[in-house]
């Protein structure tokens, strides 16, 4: 295997378990799911950071990968999802998880 692939396919799981991780998070079936999310998006954050910063400084010349393209576009999503909509979303799932979960009582 190549650093290619690895970073592929590590990049790909941590998006997923991600998704999996927000999706208990909204529906309120683990709360704790809200703890772990923080930690993987901190380690994904980190992630994308380092890659953009060692994949384009002006040092190097690049040709863009399907690699690159999926990182950018996360990059995106993730400067997207940090910013206030980000706190308004989970705000608003916090109160309908909360809502919900003690009605289930």
């Amino acid at each position: 295997m190549n650093l290619y692939t690895i970073q592929n396919t590590l990049f790909n799981i941590f998006i997923i378990i991600s998704y999996i991780l927000f999706a208990l998070f909204v529906t309120g079936y683990y709360k704790d799911s809200k703890k772990y999310l923080d930690i993987i998006d901190s380690y994904v954050k980190i992630y994308i950071s380092v890659f953009l910063i060692y994949r384009f400084n002006p040092f190097r010349s690049v040709n863009f990968s399907d690699l690159d393209r999926k990182v950018v576009y996360s990059a995106g999503l993730m400067l997207f999802a940090t910013s206030a909509v980000n706190q308004v979303i989970l705000s608003y799932f916090s109160k309908w998880s909360n809502a919900f979960s003690s009605t289930n009582s």
